[in-house]
């Protein structure tokens, strides 16, 4: 029988520099946050394509601060049920490529505040099939961005619900153009929602 909850299993494991989970079982896992917190030096995940994750409901910080990591491959990521996606990337400083993440279900999910926080080397994002109708907050989702070119999906998000989108963008100075059909009617916090950014034109 597998394991329920993986949560902050190598939390501050700071000097970790390479996992092999190829082995574990994680159909029945509801909790997979903080799982990697804090692992400045982790360079490779191996076994994480293979990762069953059709029960997790939360994921919030699940790579929080992984600033060695280069890739993820997160195709096999079901992510259906998942409530929590808050942090969830946050200060992946080296992340240059997120595999899968065009195929996330997000319709579950409430919270993606800091989502890419500083993802600082990441150019483009696929969020085409994200669905955001139950989505609170999106503070901070892209902060720090520095290398952010392009960020596909942003004009179907469904903002209706979203209270606070304040530092939204914030610091993305490669940013050109960004296609917005938000409904901003419950919003609370817009400030520094564009701080920074550079070069948009439109």
């Amino acid at each position: 029988q597998s394991v329920q909850g993986m949560e902050s299993m190598f939390d501050s494991c700071s000097n970790l520099e390479e996992v092999d989970l190829n082995s574990f079982n994680t159909e029945n896992a509801i909790a997979m946050n903080h799982m990697f917190y804090g692992c400045k030096n982790l360079k490779r995940i191996n076994g994480l394509s293979q990762f069953n994750t059709g029960k997790v409901i939360n994921m919030k910080s699940m790579f929080y601060e992984c600033s060695d990591l280069v890739s993820l491959d997160l195709n096999s990521f079901k992510t259906s049920h998942v409530k929590d996606m808050s942090y969830m990337f946050y200060q992946c400083k080296k992340l240059k490529e997120i595999n899968g993440l065009n195929q996330f279900n997000t319709g579950k999910v409430e919270d993606m505040r800091s989502m890419f926080y500083e993802c600082s080397n990441l150019d483009s994002l696929d969020l085409n099939l994200f669905k955001t109708s139950n989505v609170t907050s999106m503070s901070g989702m892209f902060f720090g961005c520095v290398e952010l070119k392009k960020i596909n999906g942003l004009s179907q998000f469904n903002t209706g619900k979203v209270e606070d989108i304040q530092s939204m963008f914030d610091n993305c100075p490669s940013l050109e153009s960004l296609d917005l059909n938000f409904d901003t009617s419950n919003v609370k916090g817009m400030n520094y929602m564009f701080h920074a950014c550079k070069n948009l034109k439109k």
